[in-house]
């Protein structure tokens, strides 16, 4: 087995290097080619603990456990444990053959039946798969019923928050959820998934899926890698924010795989009445401090991808290290959309106000009627999370 072992200086020295090593290289008596097999392991501070994550991906699965403990050596023999029972319970699952030949996918978010069948892209890539024998069919909320709830497995890509999914009460209805993110865990995280990968060093979900993919030299259709490609795009604000040598070499995997840099932006196209109403609220924004900008949006309701764009916008501007947008999302319902350029932790000020994310790019919703108001709880949240 290989090991791809990083964390903190104080804690990873060669000692506890060569422990790790000895140890989690105990499962290569579970793997028939052990030494095509990564591990990834992270050892980080966890307060007054040392916590160590194992990930190690294989065919058809992903192996992941993690532990805290004062000790450090305690918890790699705690995780050790964890994944020898993890590979014990799963080796049948692990071996078994994937049906590829239906698959469901149930749009999480307000979006019609007409408006999937519209979009070009989605068209596109349907008659792509269609071609390759594999049919996916787009299942609205009120089809949910349809499903049996022990059977049917619900994964929940790019966030770890129960209070983000547009229809929350999917994981409760469902036995079998698995939660694949780069946001930080929060207090609101998604309860018992039967698997967890939450790894907030990654510039995004896509990021994860295609390392994933990588890993068990899985090919894609070029629509597909087209796709994620424009994910990673937006998610890192066309490669400036959350951008590390691994999101490079993903984009360039990508490409790899057949991603056409003209359908992605087809794919990222706006229309001119959208373009224009966003500069015009650009116009109105101005400066809280030397470094820091806000802007304000009117009481029409917007999307939530709509206040992330002028943020993300905002940090094209001389002096601006974070930005900020508030704007009704909903009826009494306000959300903020905060962005940063690395050194203002936007995660922290968003998680005060009850919010999260990721450092560089964090949101929250606030239950108000009042622009003003929600706009005073962040100016407040901004001094108190400055004087910390």
């Amino acid at each position: 087995m290989k090991f791809n072992i990083r964390g903190s200086k104080d804690i990873l020295d060669e000692s506890v290097k060569n422990y790790i090593e000895t140890k989690i290289g105990k499962l290569d008596k579970y793997f028939e080619n052990p030494d095509e097999i990564t591990a990834n392991i992270l050892v980080k501070e966890s307060g007054i603990k040392e916590t160590i994550e194992v990930t190690i991906p294989i065919k058809k699965a992903i192996l992941r456990a993690e532990d805290s403990n004062k000790d450090i050596y305690a918890a790699i023999d705690l995780v050790l444990e964890k994944l020898e029972r993890q590979i014990r319970k799963n080796k049948t699952k692990i071996k078994h053959k994937t049906n590829k030949e239906n698959i469901d996918v149930f749009i999480d978010f307000e979006i019609t039946e007409e408006e999937v069948n519209n979009n070009k892209i989605i068209k596109k890539t349907i008659e792509k798969l269609n071609e390759k024998k594999t049919k996916i069919k787009f299942i609205m909320q009120e089809d949910l019923v349809k499903f049996n709830s022990k059977n049917t497995l619900v994964a929940v890509l790019d966030t770890n928050k129960k209070s983000l999914l547009g229809y929350s009460k999917i994981v409760e209805d469902f036995d079998k959820i698995i939660v694949i993110d780069h946001h930080i865990k929060s207090d609101d995280q998604i309860e018992n998934p039967i698997f967890s990968y939450i790894d907030n060093s990654k510039s995004s979900a896509t990021e994860i899926m295609a390392a994933y993919l990588k890993s068990l030299n899985l090919k894609i259709e070029p629509i597909i890698a087209t796709i994620m490609l424009a994910g990673i795009e937006v998610d890192t604000n066309e490669f400036n924010i959350k951008t590390s040598p691994e999101t490079f070499k993903t984009a360039a995997y990508l490409l790899e795989l057949g991603a056409n840099n003209i359908d992605k932006q087809n794919l990222l196209k706006e229309n001119k009445e959208n373009y224009c109403k966003r500069q015009d609220f650009i116009k109105k924004s101005y400066m809280i401090n030397k470094n820091m900008a806000l802007c304000v949006m009117d009481k029409n309701i917007y999307e939530r991808y709509q206040l992330a764009l002028i943020s993300e916008d905002l940090l094209q501007f001389d002096d601006v290290e974070a930005s900020f947008t508030i704007g009704f999302i909903d009826k009494n319902i306000i959300g903020i959309s905060a962005r940063s350029i690395g050194e203002i932790d936007v995660e922290a000020i968003m998680r005060s106000l009850g919010g999260g994310g990721h450092q560089t790019d964090a949101a929250c919703t606030i239950e108000s009627k009042k622009l003003e108001e929600v706009k005073q709880k962040l100016l407040q949240s901004i001094e108190v999370i400055k004087w910390k």
